[in-house]
Order: structure tokens, then sequence, then C-alpha cells
């Protein structure tokens, strides 16, 4: 969230890109850290693989925050000889446009970007945690199984950059819908066909959808609801998204305990797919466009 509300406040035109590449920076961690971390309890343990997973945090992630995301207030005056410039942190920060937090509560579009996103979160986190099982109760091998998560996370990557790009290019919600509607094709994959070979196309076109979803928010967000209390609207959506996580997998379990078979669970996940790209259809212009020539 904190990365988020500073690329959106630095960034206008190019804000989709911004934050697809900011955020693809999570799914490019999630594949190479964990590589850093073996190699660092190898050679010195796993207390020293702390200490050095610590040192990547201190030297990399603070001053990129410091120096690179944190900028001056725009036509801030430089110094002068006469009266020294106030630190940036003690000028009061200009108010952005958007709608308070109390405003967007109570507003039609926060409650369909929460309800569109709470479904597509719990569908594409409910396929993607039991793709694994889904594949080996139709007859593949757990080794070629697995092989499905993989192509998911470099969907996810892929999806994140894709989406950033995309966004500042086209119609926010014509780029949602779509990325909406991959996770869709990839479960009426899984529902029409029990063909092993079709479990990871599966998989990768839910990857594509689970991966743009972060980016999806906080544009759509600053588009329609405005930069004015971003941190606190944000952290309610990303909130919402995250119960949506949470709550796919679970539902899909019961689903297979109940009945044996996760159909009747992938039937109901398509249709909330389905109201999620009919609200954001409906979303229509943006309310704060992007005017900023500055990037």
């Amino acid at each position: 969230m904190p990365y988020s509300k500073a690329i959106a406040a630095l960034f206008d035109r190019r804000r989709g890109l911004a934050l697809g590449v900011a955020t693809a920076g999570v799914g490019l961690g999630t594949i190479l850290m964990p590589m850093l971390a073996q190699r660092l309890v190898m050679a010195w343990g796993w207390r020293g693989a702390y200490l050095g997973l610590g040192a990547v945090t201190l030297l990399v992630a603070l001053p990129a925050m410091a120096w690179l995301v944190t900028a001056r207030q725009p036509g801030a005056a430089g110094p002068s000889a006469a009266a020294p410039a106030a630190p940036v942190a003690a000028r009061p920060a200009p108010e952005r446009p958007g709608l308070t937090a109390a405003q967007a509560r109570t507003h039609g579009v926060f409650w369909s970007m929460a309800l569109a996103f709470f479904a597509v979160a719990m569908a594409a986190s409910g396929v993607i945690a039991h793709v694994v099982p889904l594949m080996v109760d139709r007859g593949i091998p757990a080794s070629a199984a697995v092989g499905a998560i993989s192509a998911a996370g470099l969907a996810l990557l892929a999806g994140r950059l894709l989406a950033g790009w995309m966004l500042d290019r086209f119609h926010g919600p014509y780029v949602t819908m779509v990325f909406f509607s991959l996770p869709l094709m990839g479960i009426a994959l899984l529902l029409v066909s029990h063909e092993p070979a079709l479990g990871i196309p599966a998989a990768v076109l839910v990857g594509l959808g689970l991966g743009a979803e972060v980016d999806l928010i906080a544009f759509l967000q600053s588009r329609y609801l405005g930069l004015r209390a971003f941190g606190e609207i944000y952290g309610y959506l990303f909130a919402i998204f995250m119960l949506g996580s949470g709550l796919g997998p679970f539902l899909m379990g019961l689903c297979f305990r109940l009945t044996h078979s996760y159909e009747p669970a992938l039937g109901v996940l398509a249709a909330g797919l389905a109201l999620a790209c009919f609200l954001t259809a409906r979303l229509g212009p943006y309310a704060y466009g992007a005017a900023s020539p500055r990037h």
C-alpha cells in the first residue's frame, strides 16, 4: 500500500506503467529471494541468512524509497542565502483532488469496485490454491501438476507489467474487463474439459488475471475516487481484496469435501467473475483524469 500511494502521487500520465513495474517487483522477489535465502543459509546458516536478507532491505529498498520515490514538493523554491528553506516535511502538503474516505464509503463506484475485486480475488486465489490437487484429481502426476504453479507465477509477473502498459493507452475499465475475463476463460477450460493438457493454460490465464489486480485497484481508485484520501480508501479496497483471496481457497476446499468435486465451486467463481466484468463496464468516464505533463 505505501508503494502504490507514493507512485500514484508522483505519476499521472504514466501511472499505469509505473504501478505495473513497481508491483511486478513483488513477483520478481518471490522468484529470486528464496534462491538468495537458500544460498545464504548454505554459506552462513539461518542466522546469517536473516542478516543477509535484512541487509538487502536496508541497501536496496530503503534508498529506493528515500531517493527515488520520495520527491520534493513540485514548485518548491530552492534555498536562499537570506532564509534557508524549511525541510520538505515541515511544509504542509497541498490537498489533492478527490473524495474523502467518508465520501468514498457512501459512493456507488467504491462499492462496485470493492465487489468486483472481491469476486476476482476469490476466484483467482481459489483456483491457484487448488490447481495442483484439482489436476491430480483428474489423473495428472503431482510432479507435472506443480508446473502449473510455476506457470501461474510467471503469468502473475507478466500480468502486472502488461496491465500497467495497457492502462496508459486504453480506458481503464476496458483493460480491467480484459484481465477479469482471462481467469473466467481459465475456469471455463477447467469446467468444459477434463483434458490434462489444459491444466497449465488454465493456470496461466488465472495467473494473468491475478497478477493485474493490484495494479488495477490502485489505478482505478486514483481515477474514480481521486488522491485526497488515497491511503485510507486503498486500505479498505485492499482489505476487501484480501478477504476474497482468503475466502476463495476455503470455499474450494469446502466444496470438494462436501461434494467430492470442484466443479460446483468453479461455477460459482465463474459467475462472480461475470458479475465483476458487468460492474466494471458501468464505471464510465474517469472522474480524475491524467493532466500532468511531467510524466
